[in-house]
């Protein structure tokens, strides 16, 4: 038996579509100096909140950047996935 979930799509934007509508549900703080730029975090984000710099760091990496903290669900894959333990998640602001 198979179990089939509907989801809504993420909105493209990361914008709430609704002014006045629900708050993000989450913020998430990355420390760069520690990341090495694996792209797992980016990868395992169901929103798109993280993306990868354009620029190096002193080290040589494409570190990861939050880009899109107001569509941020606070469902901490991002962290989980983080072979570095780079990221830190809180849900609900």
């Amino acid at each position: 038996m198979t179990l089939k979930t509907r989801r809504k799509p993420a909105a493209r934007t990361g914008q709430n579509p609704m002014p006045g509508g629900p708050k993000p549900a989450g913020k998430i703080a990355i420390r760069r100096e520690i990341c090495k730029g694996c792209k797992y975090c980016v990868l395992a984000c169901p929103k798109g909140v993280i993306e990868l710099d354009d620029k190096p760091d002193a080290s040589g990496f494409l570190t990861a950047l939050a880009v899109r903290m107001d569509a941020c669900a606070g469902c901490a894959l991002c962290a989980r996935m983080c072979p570095e333990s780079a990221i830190e998640v809180w849900a609900g602001r």
